[in-house]
């Protein structure tokens, strides 16, 4: 009699393990091809750089300094790749949760789904406000440290001068005001960014919290929504918060 029990448990702890290994082994495949891509990406944008900016013209290249160009090609690239990181890795599977959780949600109470999107709304411009001010701040941070770069260069190429005329102090404050002006711009950039994801997750609850009043009042009051389909709602509802935050801080 207990032949039965002890084999559906070792099929049971088989599952487990093969399911645990497929998944390890998707995941690291999924790190291993976003890391190409983004790779990838990142190299032929530095080298389609490098050759506009030999085709550019003397003047171009008289009209501004050296350090900033530089910061074009090494920090604004950097800027890139980190958003190339997070988008590729998190985008395709946060949005097919996305669309997976609205049609369990459907499927559960269509009329709370559709109250649901009506209410959503606000809560997105809330998002895509962030979003724009984040991309403005971090304009601003990116031309502060192209500034940073510019200074920093110029002191190393003429080091000479500088000993030779005695104005050690007057660069090195020269440098400091630079570095403190990149240091307010990400630090305001960083601000915002940090409030996106709390502002969005209170947001997105309190779309819940409605959607749980409401549902109460359907299943005791008018007894129009029966208990088990609103609890698949509110858990569909629930799964789509975590995504939405993080297309949220892709966007930004």
């Amino acid at each position: 009699m207990l032949a039965r029990p002890l084999v559906a448990l070792e099929r049971i702890c088989v599952f487990i393990l093969v399911v645990l290994f497929l998944k390890n082994l998707a995941d690291y495949f999924q790190s291993y091809l976003v890391l190409l891509v983004e790779q990838a990406a990142i190299r032929d944008l530095r080298n389609d750089l490098h050759r506009h900016l030999q085709r550019l013209s003397l003047s171009f290249f008289h009209a501004r300094r050296t350090g900033t160009l530089i910061s074009r090609v090494t920090n604004d690239v950097e800027y890139l790749r980190n958003a190339l990181a997070s988008g590729i890795s998190t985008m395709g599977k946060d949005l097919l949760t996305l669309v997976g959780a609205i049609g369990l949600a459907f499927y559960a109470s269509w009329r709370l789904t559709l109250l649901a999107l009506l209410v959503l709304p606000p809560a997105a411009f809330l998002l895509s406000s962030i979003g724009r001010s984040m991309r403005r701040r971090s304009t601003r941070t990116q031309e502060r440290m192209g500034d940073l770069t510019a200074i920093l260069q110029e002191t190393i190429v003429g080091a000479r001068v500088v000993r030779a005329f005695g104005t050690e102090g007057f660069e090195a404050e020269k440098f400091e005001r630079a570095n403190q002006a990149f240091f307010k711009a990400f630090v305001r950039m960083r601000r915002v960014a940090l409030a996106a994801r709390p502002l969005s997750e209170f947001a997105l609850v309190l779309v819940a919290v409605a959607m749980l009043w409401y549902g109460g009042r359907e299943i005791f009051t008018r007894q129009t929504l029966a208990p088990h389909q609103f609890v698949l709602f509110v858990t569909a509802l629930l799964t789509t918060i975590s995504p939405t935050k993080s297309v949220a801080e892709v966007s930004a």
